[in-house]
């Protein structure tokens, strides 16, 4: 459809016929409802895997706080079991199988399902896709917390400051994560720190000083790098902490033009003297209303 739209003669072309433009104007109007189409399906499909992943994680973190307690069951459970052998009769403690019985929690039978969503989600090159990737970082399994940094490095560049409404609480504490996580890659944090740049807040302030001060920043690449080529280590250092400063300045300035702009929101109090005159009169006539209302009599001639 493009190429036929493209053979048509051109616009400014004075010879076209009344009939060439009306077909250039159709064509035109079937391409753009193609890739509206296709970007609304593209839309779609973002959404959809974007809300898996989602769902992926939280079904993930129930599943270790579910292994957790099965640990202590298995563990109250053993106990039990020496407390039976060693100390009382069998059948005094039987009702204890019934409640520590099949504490083993459930296999991560979803490992598969959520590395999927992280997977198809990393397809994307939408910024829309950084928020559950940062949750998917900071909440799930290794494999997932692979496939997440690779296209958050990848992705995180794109975030330009309009794109703040995109972050969420979690997405930013993601975000915010990778910075404290010691075995994080070098060009993930200077990601991190470039994006935190156009959408980060006050709350990243403490983070990014933290690797402002770091005199290293405590990293396995950086360590095993610094055994091979110790000069680019320090370039990669230097590029690091000057990202964060660069970074911590920006957040700063923000977080003042925030705080002002709530100074200047916040309602001022009535001063006292306001209060003094805006309040009732006290002491008010005591006359009767009649009187007050009573037209004045004429006077005698």
């Amino acid at each position: 459809m493009a190429e036929e739209l493209r053979a048509l003669p051109d616009e400014s072309a004075e010879w076209q016929t009344e009939e060439d433009r009306e077909r250039r104007r159709l064509l035109a109007e079937r391409v753009l409802e193609v890739e509206r189409a296709k970007r609304n399906a593209a839309d779609a499909e973002l959404r959809r895997w974007t809300e898996a992943l989602e769902a992926e994680i939280a079904r993930y973190r129930r599943w270790r706080r579910t292994r957790w307690v099965g640990r202590l069951k298995r563990a109250a459970l053993i106990a039990a079991v020496i407390y039976l052998v060693f100390g009382q009769r069998w059948g005094t403690f039987w009702w204890l199988w019934l409640v520590f019985g099949g504490g083993a929690a459930a296999a991560d039978a979803a490992a598969s399902s959520r590395r999927k969503a992280a997977r198809e989600l990393a397809r994307f090159d939408d910024p829309r896709a950084v928020n559950a990737l940062a949750v998917a970082w900071q909440d799930g399994d290794s494999a997932t917390r692979q496939v997440a940094a690779e296209a958050l490095e990848r992705l995180l560049p794109q975030l330009r400051a309009s794109d703040a409404p995109l972050i969420s609480e979690a997405g930013m504490s993601g975000l915010l994560s990778i910075l404290s996580y010691r075995n994080v890659s070098p060009p993930l944090w200077l990601a991190v720190l470039r994006a935190l740049e156009q959408v980060g807040d006050a709350r990243a302030i403490p983070a990014v000083k933290r690797v402002v001060s770091l005199p290293v920043p405590a990293s396995v690449a950086l360590r095993v790098a610094r055994a091979f080529d110790p000069a680019g280590v320090e370039r990669l250092i230097e590029e690091i902490q000057s990202a964060a400063r660069e970074t911590l300045a920006a957040l700063e300035e923000r977080a003042e033009l925030e705080r002002q702009r709530n100074l200047l929101l916040r309602p001022a109090q009535a001063s006292v003297e306001e209060d003094r005159l805006l309040r009732p009169a006290s002491g008010a006539s005591e006359s009767p209303a009649e009187q007050l209302l009573r037209p004045g009599e004429a006077s005698g001639g």
